[in-house]
């Protein structure tokens, strides 16, 4: 009975162990699937309304408990009252902030609407607000967003610290700070043209999508300046007629490299330098190919026609039959899970199994001998 109990234990054991291996190697190797699901939010205030007291004329003034004064104009509207309440309620700022994220900062958010004689909201157009708020703007914005979290730019102007705007029927409407992208950096495009190994003069090198225009000179380089990442082509014109064209893009890394992507080449720049040097080659059937990519250093030859091949620079070329995306391809997708705790805790598992098969082999043999 004992020894049927240990080999029930000890099976137990080993069962257990598999199946944890099992899962875990399941779990890591399945797909990781997600849904996603479209969300936007709804503003709903439950306070109190913040009725602004309109005269025959429509204009009215209120203060907001922030002590941010607003005055209206254009509000009577015969059988409606005009409400402006601040939003003050954590999610829906939040929900506002990131709609805004990028646009406007310092943001003062509130919910314009009428209300009738019954408490139904209806939609304030064209009442006009002239907000002063606690913290001074530089460079105002406004924006109206819909329910759903459309926005659209206001037109905002000011006088004396006051900022003024005209409502177009939206539910809520954002006053704040432009935040002010920073502009792209750009780099040094250049290049050598070349036709069987010897530079061409003469020929017009067009750039788009940033359009310029050079022509180049008796050693066959041309020059463009400011140019940013992103998608461009280069066009070589001689005597009015098309001889070559590549379409590029432009990127930012950290050491100037060359690779080609289903007909595109994909050229990028060492981020400490300023640009890159090309070697196009024009072939007798009117293409052009790009044949080496090198970085431009600030201080050295702007037209990166440094002799020999300094420190610093990466001359990368396309040779036949190599890896286009010139690098080297080693096989690196065999499965890995990546999963070490589990694998631990199956090896203990493995260990006590055998240790509790041993047991028992070591049982038998004495019961057998003695």
């Amino acid at each position: 009975m004992k020894r049927i109990m240990a080999w029930m234990m000890t099976m137990i054991v080993a069962l257990s162990a598999c199946v944890t291996a099992f899962a875990a190697e399941s779990n890591l190797g399945g797909e990781n699937r997600q849904t996603d699901i479209g969300v936007f939010a709804r503003y709903h205030d439950n306070t109190q309304w913040n009725a602004v007291p309109v005269d025959d004329n429509g204009r009215g003034t209120t203060t907001l408990p922030g002590g941010t004064v607003i005055t209206v104009s254009g509000a009577w509207k015969p059988g409606y009252q005009l409400v402006i309440d601040p939003i003050t309620e954590t999610d829906a700022k939040n929900w506002i902030s990131g709609i805004l994220d990028g646009k406007a900062a310092n943001l003062t958010p509130l919910h314009i609407y009428f209300i009738d004689s019954s408490g139904n909201t209806i939609a304030a157009a064209g009442v006009t607000i002239t907000m002063k708020p606690q913290s001074q703007l530089a460079e105002p914005v406004a924006y109206s967003l819909t329910s759903e979290g459309q926005t659209s730019g206001l037109t905002v102007t000011a006088q004396d610290g006051a900022f003024t705007f005209s409502t177009d029927g939206s539910p809520y409407y954002v006053l704040g700070e432009r935040v002010t992208t920073p502009a792209a950096k750009t780099y040094a495009v250049q290049g050598t043209v070349k036709r069987n190994g010897q530079p061409v003069a003469g020929i017009t090198i067009e750039l788009h999508s940033t359009p310029k225009t050079d022509v180049t000179d008796s050693s066959g380089r041309f020059s463009f300046r400011d140019v940013e990442c992103g998608r461009h082509s280069l066009t070589a014109i001689d005597n009015g007629n098309i001889v070559g064209y590549v379409e590029f893009v432009l990127t930012e890394g950290s050491t100037a490299n060359l690779s080609l992507s289903n007909g595109i080449y994909i050229v990028t720049t060492n981020i400490h330098e300023i640009g890159i040097h090309l070697t196009l080659n024009l072939a007798d059937n009117d293409t052009m190919s790009m044949a080496s990519v090198t970085g431009i250093q600030a201080g050295g030859n702007p037209d990166g026609g440094n002799s020999g091949d300094p420190a610093g620079e990466a001359a990368f070329g396309i040779q036949a039959g190599g890896n286009p995306d010139g690098g080297n391809k080693d096989n690196t997708n065999s499965p890995q899970t990546g999963d070490d705790t589990n694998l631990l805790l199956w090896l203990v598992w493995m260990l006590i199994a055998f240790a509790g098969f041993v047991a028992v082999f070591v049982d038998s043999r004495k019961k057998r001998t003695g």
